[in-house]
């Protein structure tokens, strides 16, 4: 495998090459301890990751706290609003390929779905 990096698709700015590390982080969970929720996230972030950027998350339900996070990876996903459908599905059949089967293959299948709560 070949370590040269190269753009699998460009979404509105963001790039995503091969060869990459991504790492997701914060997901708000209303129901979380009140020190999660005033930083958004469910998780301890972990010390020694730099150069994140957040994945949006779009509020579909203000009183329940719910929404979707704005990942790409499904064509209804609030960055592709801008897009032409045909290639809005072409890049998510890349992204599914390159990032999402083989993150659930290792993680469990539907993780990585933006239902999930």
């Amino acid at each position: 495998m070949s370590n040269k990096k190269e753009t699998l698709v460009d979404v509105n700015g963001l790039v995503i090459k091969t060869n990459s590390v991504y790492k997701v982080t914060n997901k708000l969970d209303n129901t979380a301890p009140s020190g999660f929720v005033k930083e958004g996230t469910t998780k301890l972030p972990s010390s020694g990751i730099g150069n994140t950027v957040p994945c949006p998350f779009k509020i579909t339900n203000k009183a329940k706290g719910t929404g979707i996070f704005d990942t790409g990876f499904y064509v209804g996903s609030p960055c592709y609003a801008t897009m032409d459908t045909d290639k809005a599905e072409k890049q998510v059949a890349i992204l599914k390929k390159a990032i999402v089967e083989p993150y659930e293959k290792k993680y469990g299948r539907g993780i990585l779905d933006h239902n999930n709560d």
